[in-house]
């Protein structure tokens, strides 16, 4: 034993010295790209902490890190430039050093950004860009900015849509979380996030300044993808499209953004942006082509008719590629509270260029409440199939229930829907209100327990088992003036409808469900 010991004490004393435990009392060395430790012979795999100081060592760390692997940056330095992130065979994270000010699952806001280090791009291109084949990259706590002196298209950039040929290809298991994404204040920003990839996560985030006169816009878009994407927590500020989906891919035909999960984040437009600001304004949420949706407990608010008609939300089949095929399949869209918008939710089976083969088929719409006046609830062209609309409530004045145009749709379910009626409730353009609009808007339909107003002048008959009251005060709100849109049980209508179903809005699993979700 007297050996090997003596052989030890003989080493140079830089060997001989142990590397400290991290936090977590791991087996860590403790480096900066570019300098060199020898470390002691073990059995375990070592996990290197990066403390780089510039942006050079920066990405020098990213280039030579292993698998386990963390980059602790430093708050209140700035990393200037455009990083690029290949792939690694596991988890590397990009961190804040000192993370101790904030917790998982609560989201980051402005005020915290002196707290978090900051990486920024100089010019139009991203700031992080993951390209063809990156992989198993963690970004947490750290403020991501486009430049201040020119309109960066994509500020996190995730995926080569000119360069991926196979799905493959995609970047795989990517997190930002906790993180800071913006434009320039002033000259704003295309884009926060653009996402072509598998296994992402964009949680706890605060996502805003995206605005640009001339140019659509998005805090995030989700591109082609095999899921599961998850959209968790966030604040997502942008002109254009707050959150869009979409194929975009010129060399992936047929493949669609699928599997993704969009819950408690807030949606909202700067009212600053109304005319005569020239920015560009459409929409809060998007899709123009995705399969296997759930967008829940979500708060979207303020949209005004501008480059679009005022629509919140829009599930609108169109193709981006210039091959007319595009599709919207098994959507789930509940427990969603929408404020202060021109229009409703509208849906577009085919866009109208000739040829189009896309399609939308189903659509679930469920347990949501919609607050202040609207010009139309529901929007429904041009041949969509399989829609369920179900215990919504649109709390405000309504110009007309629904409208329906172009190619006859397959199949509604519209039931326990609390929705002003207005001047023309179900509206079939040409044919006017009622059975009879309905008829030529639907194939198959079951339109019961709802409850409209005011009721129709000339007696235009509607299907059976629907109520019509007198005004929105006569159909019994909780409170309505202070924001309570639960059914009084001594409304008329709380059991109303087939089966005694409870018409409108489960509000009280609406409120649990955005609790913390506007800041």
């Amino acid at each position: 034993m007297l050996r090997p010991i003596l052989f030890f004490l003989a080493l140079p004393l830089a060997a001989q010295t142990l590397m400290p435990c991290d936090e977590n009392c791991s087996d860590t060395s403790d480096t900066e790209p570019g300098k060199s430790s020898t470390r002691l012979a073990t059995t375990k795999i070592r996990r290197t902490i990066h403390r780089p100081t510039n942006a050079a060592l920066f990405q020098s760390a990213i280039d030579s890190a292993r698998g386990g692997d963390e980059i602790h940056l430093t708050a209140g330095v700035t990393y200037t430039g455009n990083f690029r992130l290949p792939g690694k065979p596991s988890l590397v994270t990009i961190r804040t050093s000192n993370l101790s000010w904030s917790s998982p699952g609560v989201r980051v806001a402005p005020f915290n950004a002196p707290k978090m280090a900051r990486i920024q791009s100089p010019n139009e291109q991203p700031a992080l860009f993951f390209g063809k084949s990156a992989g198993n990259w963690s970004i947490i706590g750290v403020e991501i900015a486009g430049a201040a002196s020119a309109h960066t298209i994509n500020v996190v950039l995730i995926g080569d849509l000119g360069g991926a040929t196979s799905t493959s290809e995609f970047p795989n298991n990517i997190s930002i979380e906790r993180s800071y994404v913006h434009g320039d204040s002033v000259l704003g920003g295309r884009r926060g996030i653009l996402t072509t990839g598998t296994n992402i996560t964009v949680k706890d985030s605060y996502i805003s300044d995206f605005f640009a006169p001339g140019n659509d816009t998005q805090a995030i878009l989700v591109c082609e993808g095999l899921g599961p994407t998850l959209i968790e927590n966030n604040f997502l500020e942008a002109a254009g499209e707050n959150l869009f989906l979409a194929q975009e891919s010129t060399l992936i035909r047929g493949h669609y953004p699928e599997n993704i999960r969009i819950r408690r984040n807030h949606l909202k437009k700067r009212l600053g942006w109304k005319p005569p600001n020239s920015v560009v304004v459409k929409n809060l949420f998007e899709i123009k082509s995705a399969r296997h949706v759930i967008f829940e407990d979500n708060v979207l608010e303020n949209n005004w008719a501008s480059h679009q008609n005022g629509f919140a939300v829009l599930f609108t089949c169109r193709d981006e590629n210039g091959d007319n095929a595009c599709e919207i399949i098994d959507v789930v869209f509940r427990n969603n509270k929408i404020m202060n918008t021109a229009n409703g939710i509208a849906l577009l089976g085919k866009d109208d260029s000739a040829g189009n083969i896309g399609r939308v088929s189903g659509i679930r719409i469920e347990n949501n409440l919609l607050v202040g006046p609207v010009g139309r609830g529901f929007l429904f062209l041009n041949g969509i199939e399989n829609v369920a609309v179900s215990h919504n409530t649109f709390a405000g004045t309504t110009s007309q229930t629904w409208v329906s145009d172009q190619q006859q749709n397959g199949n509604i379910t519209f039931i326990n829907n609390i929705v002003g009626r207005g001047e023309y409730g179900m509206f079939h353009s040409g044919v006017g209100e009622g059975t009879a609009s309905i008829l030529a808007g639907w194939r198959s339909f079951d339109i019961r327990g709802n409850v409209l107003w005011p009721p129709p002048c000339c007696s235009q008959p509607y299907p059976p088992a629907n109520a019509m009251a007198a005004n929105l005060g006569a159909v019994g709100f909780t409170d309505a003036p202070n924001g309570n849109f639960r059914l009084s049980r001594t409304s008329t209508y709380f059991s109303y409808g087939v089966g005694g179903v409870t018409p409108g809005v489960n509000q009280e699993a609406v409120e649990r469900a955005i609790t913390g979700v506007v800041q």
